[in-house]
């Protein structure tokens, strides 16, 4: 895991030079288990646009602890945004690595779909579906993120 995790970031510290857009965000997430009780969580992320025009793309990564503590979801997605004005359309597929409190961790592939809504000039309003499907024997988790993000 500890290799997966600087391997994307040794990949992503050369791009920062070309990118259109660095951004970075919080967000409060409602995590419904497929099976188990739901929870909130909050997150931080950040990640870099490129492209021209209205469809940039480009990786993101977050980080969302639950406010029962049962675990901490770190994600690495690929990001696609289409902007259509105010409102931008986007989503995401990537991997996803749950440290649980009981101990060990469970892995997975995650995707989602959602809206970015310009409230000013640098800044965002985030509203998302994500959906984690868990490999190792975990349930599947879908994730509702409200947020927002600041383009540096």
């Amino acid at each position: 895991m500890k290799t997966l995790l600087l391997s994307a970031a040794l990949c992503c510290a050369g791009a920062f030079a070309s990118a259109q857009d660095i951004y970075a965000g919080g967000a409060f997430d409602y995590a419904n288990p497929h099976a188990g009780d739901a929870s909130l969580g909050i997150t931080v992320l950040g990640g870099m646009r490129f492209g021209a025009g209205a469809v940039t793309f480009g990786p993101e990564v977050d980080y969302s602890l639950t406010n029962d503590g049962d675990y901490g979801a770190l994600r690495l997605r690929a990001m696609a945004r289409h902007d259509t004005g105010v409102i931008a359309l986007m989503g995401g597929l990537g991997y996803t690595n749950y440290d649980l409190d009981s101990g060990g961790s469970a892995d997975g592939l995650n995707f989602g779909l959602g809206l970015d809504y310009e409230l000013g000039a640098k800044t965002d309003l985030r509203v998302e579906v994500i959906r984690d499907m868990m490999d190792s024997g975990q349930s599947d988790v879908t994730n509702i993120r409200v947020g927002t993000t600041y383009a540096f």
